[in-house]
C-alpha cells in the first residue's frame, strides 16, 4: 500500500478572526510549475500562491508547507522554493517565522501599498529638497524602468 503525503497548510490562530482559525488548505493544485513556461519557476510558485491569497483561496493565518516539502511536491529544488517564499515575504503576502514555518499575512491591498511607498518617497524627496514637480518628474524617470523590471527574473 502507497501512502500518498497530503500538502496541507493549517491556520495560525494568532490574530486570525475565528473562521480562519479552523480552515486547513490543501496546496496540491494551487501551485502548479509549467516547464515550458518563460517565467521561471520560483516566479511561478509565487505567482500561483500570491494569485490564492489575492482570491481568498488561502486566507490569513494560513501556514504554508515547509520549502522542502513543497519543493518534492512541485518537483523543484529547495532553493527554488525558498526564492519564491521569499519574494512573497517581500511582497507583504506572508511572513516567514524561521523554524516556526510560514503564514499567509494579513490582507494589505495593492492601493494601501502603493500609498504607504508613495508616502515614503515624498517624504524621502522632501527631506533632499526636491519640490512636488522635480520629485514627479524623478519619479516619471524610473517607473518605466521598475515596472519593466517587475517580474522579469
Amino acid at each position: 500500500m502507497v501512502r500518498r503525503r497530503v500538502l496541507s497548510a493549517s491556520a495560525d490562530t494568532a490574530g486570525v478572526p475565528e473562521a480562519a482559525s479552523s480552515t486547513r488548505t490543501v496546496l496540491t493544485g494551487i501551485v502548479r510549475v509549467d516547464r515550458t513556461s518563460l517565467d521561471s519557476p520560483a516566479q511561478q510558485i509565487h505567482q500561483c500562491i500570491a494569485r490564492a491569497i489575492q482570491d481568498g483561496r488561502l486566507v490569513p493565518g494560513t501556514r504554508l508547507p515547509t520549502v522542502r516539502a513543497l519543493a518534492a511536491e512541485v518537483e523543484v529544488a529547495v532553493n527554488t522554493v525558498a526564492k519564491a517564499f521569499r519574494r512573497l515575504g517581500e511582497a507583504g503576502l506572508v511572513i516567514t517565522r524561521g523554524r516556526a514555518g510560514t503564514v499567509v499575512a494579513p490582507l494589505d491591498t495593492a492601493g494601501t501599498r502603493a500609498e504607504r511607498a508613495a508616502r515614503a518617497y515624498a517624504t524621502t524627496v522632501a527631506e533632499l529638497g526636491y519640490d512636488a514637480q522635480a520629485a514627479s518628474r524623478l519619479l516619471a524617470a524610473v517607473y518605466d524602468e521598475a515596472a519593466a523590471s517587475v517580474g522579469s527574473d
